[in-house]
């Protein structure tokens, strides 16, 4: 009768692979502390290196941005003239409003706010949102401005040509259009909330919505070139998409959990790593 279980039990665990209970899958803790400054710029380290270990598909999707990237740099004076030619106080009222939402500091502060409530009301869901989000934010910043810095390409209201780059002087980071900073700030923004709040209705179409809205924004202000843009967001939504399959890869639960079988019956032994 032994045998008979052993070898009914041996044939379970074949076919059955055993997974995670889901009290330890989701036992996370999302606590703003020291630790997130060093896994911040771990994130910051492995978002930058992450072409290395890109694959075929990423190689397209890369050389697609590209190539829409040199239409629009074909294309920005008659873009810019376009936009400048239709602005309308109505236009100029919009693009106040949606302006904000490509200020990083203001949807870092956003960000916190989803995090303190996370915390007084003891819901993961808000802090991991929170943290994602200022997480984000910060890496899509510095990747945005070191890019900008060193290509040292002018807004578009300055007076300067479309294939203006660096002009002989250093210029300060706010003079700089490319890449946008308003456009992947908002797009970072608009993917974590459009991913974490995936299940309630609309809202991942308005915080895409809204991103557009704010690049656009960008370019009825005469703030940026069309091809500022395409990459602004791309940069935005790839950089926070690495930064949520980073975070997974950390939260996933690290133990063993195997069976032993003896004379003296079944057990397991079920090990975990911290």
């Amino acid at each position: 009768m032994l045998k008979l279980l052993k070898l009914i039990f041996m044939l379970a665990v074949a076919v059955f692979p055993l997974s995670p209970h889901r009290c330890l899958a989701s036992n996370n803790n999302y606590n703003l502390n020291l630790k997130v400054f060093p896994t911040t710029f771990d994130y910051l380290k492995k978002t930058v290196l992450s072409p290395v270990h890109f694959t075929g598909a990423d190689w397209k999707k890369a050389g697609m941005i590209a190539a829409g990237t040199g239409l629009l740099y074909s294309q920005d004076t008659a873009i810019r003239d376009f936009f400048q030619k239709s602005r309308t106080p109505d236009s100029n009222a919009t693009a106040r409003v949606f302006s904000h939402f490509g200020d990083g500091a203001v949807s870092t502060e956003i960000f916190l706010v989803l995090y303190a409530y996370g915390e007084i009301s003891h819901k993961n869901k808000f802090k991991r949102t929170g943290l994602l989000g200022a997480q984000s934010m910060l890496v899509t910043g510095i990747i945005t401005g070191a890019v900008k810095l060193t290509l040292q390409r002018p807004l578009p209201c300055s007076g300067s040509s479309y294939d203006t780059w660096y002009d002989g002087k250093w210029n300060n980071i706010d003079d700089l259009a490319f890449p946008s900073g308003h456009t992947s700030s908002s797009f970072a923004f608009a993917t974590i909330i459009a991913s974490e709040f995936a299940d309630v209705k609309y809202v991942p179409v308005l915080a895409y919505a809204t991103a557009s809205l704010t690049a656009l924004a960008m370019m009825n202000d005469n703030l940026h070139w069309a091809s500022d843009i395409l990459p602004g967001a791309a940069l935005g939504y790839f950089t926070a998409k690495k930064i949520e399959d980073l975070q997974k890869y950390d939260e996933a639960p690290n133990y063993t959990f195997l069976p032993i079988i003896s004379r003296e019956g079944v057990s397991f032994l079920c090990s975990f790593s911290f």
